[in-house]
C-alpha cells in the first residue's frame, strides 16, 4: 500500500532557551496526505533539542480526507527522535477519535527519513 506525505508548511518557534545549544521548540506544520490515504493534516510537535543537535519529539495531529473512499477524519498521537539528519517516528491512531466513514478506524504506522520532500510511511489500519 502506497502512503506517503509532504509537509506544505512548518513553522516552529523556540519556547525555552536552556543555553547557547539545548532548546524546547514548538511546530505547528501542514501537511498534505497522497496515495491510499489523501487529505490534510494539521499536526503539531513539542520538540527537545539536545547540544549535540539531536532531538526527541511528541506531537498530535488531526488528519482529515479519506481512505479507499471512505471519508471522515482522526486525530493521532506521535513520538520519534531526530539523530544525525535522520527522523524515526511512530503513530498511533487516537482511540475513539474518528469521524464520518472513518469511525471504526484504528492503527498505526511509522517513517524514518531524511530531509527529502515526500516522506513514505507505513500504515497498518482496520476499520
Amino acid at each position: 500500500m502506497s502512503h506517503e506525505f509532504e509537509i506544505v508548511s512548518w513553522e516552529e518557534s523556540p519556547y525555552l532557551e536552556i543555553d547557547e545549544t539545548a532548546k524546547f521548540t514548538r511546530a505547528v506544520i501542514h501537511k498534505k496526505y497522497i496515495g491510499e490515504l489523501e487529505g490534510e493534516g494539521r499536526l503539531t510537535y513539542l520538540m527537545a533539542y539536545n547540544p549535540d543537535g539531536s532531538a526527541t519529539f511528541v506531537g498530535i495531529e488531526r488528519i482529515t480526507g479519506s481512505i479507499k473512499g471512505k471519508t471522515g477524519s482522526f486525530s493521532t498521537r506521535e513520538q520519534g527522535t531526530f539523530v544525525a539528519g535522520k527522523v524515526e517516528s511512530s503513530f498511533t491512531i487516537i482511540e475513539a477519535s474518528s469521524t464520518g466513514e472513518l469511525s471504526c478506524l484504528i492503527g498505526q504506522g511509522y517513517y524514518i527519513t531524511g530531509h527529502t520532500p515526500r516522506v513514505a510511511f507505513e500504515f497498518e489500519y482496520k476499520c
